[in-house]
């Protein structure tokens, strides 16, 4: 009888640990091999110590650049994953169609847009893109 109750214990223990962590943003440490001032931690001091991980500059991929300014290609720039609903909306405009949903407490918002010869059927997770597909019309 102990052995069950310390069973059911357990399982009700990570069950709860599971629904900690689902509730919980996520996180990640960074470390910086030296100590730093809280007053010296800004978003260009931040986007120095993760350019090697990440490219803060989506309209340039590939070129390593550390630029904290973004800039939205004129015209009929391609989707980048990483790209804001609102840069999508002004490259490409309005979307034909728009819904919305939540998942595990994050806001998912589906479009499509309707392009000369093409369809992008994007999907945004709290507005960041994270997946799309072109189709032929």
């Amino acid at each position: 009888m102990a052995d069950r109750d310390a069973n059911f214990e357990s399982e009700m223990k990570k069950q709860r640990i599971e629904d900690k962590k689902l509730q919980s943003g996520s996180r990640f440490n960074i470390r910086l091999g030296r100590r730093v001032e809280s007053s010296d931690i800004t978003i260009e001091f931040l986007q120095e110590a993760l350019m090697e991980y990440i490219n803060f500059n989506p309209g340039a991929i590939g070129d390593g650049s550390n630029s904290s300014s973004t800039t939205v290609p004129s015209g009929g720039g391609e989707f980048t994953k990483g790209i804001s609903l609102k840069d999508a909306v002004a490259i490409h405009g309005l979307p034909a169609d728009m819904s919305s949903s939540e998942e595990c407490g994050l806001k998912i918002t589906s479009c499509d847009f309707n392009l000369d010869n093409k369809i992008i059927k994007a999907k945004f997770v709290e507005e960041v893109l994270v997946s799309y597909t072109i189709q032929s019309k």
